[in-house]
């Protein structure tokens, strides 16, 4: 059985209907009076329920039919009081693209050609800078520590690159991936592993920029 308590509050807000019939109250009184009352009914039910053997259908299904439109009003007025409502959760959509993933991975060493004809689609994320447009796999150690052998680095394609930023280069048959750096004497390719020399451009040497690292 519902607590004495519940029986109570059940015949005020009878009581309070009543009243708003009769306008003898003020309408704003009797909503604040609703809601209080609805607060306690929902205690004692939440403490019936829980002594209750079987789940939340099996306890409706024990009212009948003037009962059940009672809990269902009384459900209508929670809901609209706005107090206890179930936050829903938060569904985020991350955007998702294809970019071309080089299969020739360009080198951190000795360089390695990079086909343009080799490549495969893959789905990424927010995880890839939005500038990117394609993608390599390092092969070697002279980019370490920034990029470790077999890492996949992205790539913004553009025809020139500033003092000291990363990119991919095509020297003389061979694709890299090195720090660009312009001296008096000319161009060097400078690995960030202090173990590796850089690379001297040449006046004969066929150098093109593939693009910028930007991730």
């Amino acid at each position: 059985m519902l607590h004495d308590r519940t029986k109570l509050v059940c015949n005020l807000l009878s009581a309070s209907e009543q009243a708003r019939a009769s306008r003898n109250i003020q309408p704003g009184l009797i909503t604040t009076i609703r809601l209080d009352l609805i607060r306690v009914i929902r205690i004692d039910l939440t403490e019936h329920a829980g002594k209750q053997i079987g789940n939340k259908e099996n306890l409706f299904s024990r009212l009948n039919k003037e009962g059940q439109d009672k809990a269902i009003e009384y459900i209508n007025l929670l809901i609209k009081s706005g107090m206890y409502l179930r936050e829903e959760p938060v569904i985020y959509q991350f955007s998702r693209r294809k970019l071309s993933l080089f299969d020739l991975p360009v080198s951190a060493g000795s360089g390695q050609f990079l086909d343009s004809d080799r490549f495969s689609e893959i789905e990424v994320g927010d995880e890839v800078a939005a500038s990117a447009d394609f993608g390599v796999r390092v092969a070697g150690d002279s980019m370490e520590p920034l990029y470790l052998d077999g890492q996949i680095i992205w790539i913004h394609k553009q025809d020139t690159l500033e003092e000291g930023e990363l990119g991919i280069f095509f020297l003389d048959g061979e694709a890299y991936v090195k720090k660009y750096h312009q001296t008096d004497s000319g161009i060097q390719l400078i690995s960030l592993n202090s173990k590796y020399s850089p690379i001297n451009v040449s006046s004969e040497s066929t150098l093109k920029t593939f693009g910028k690292v930007v991730s």
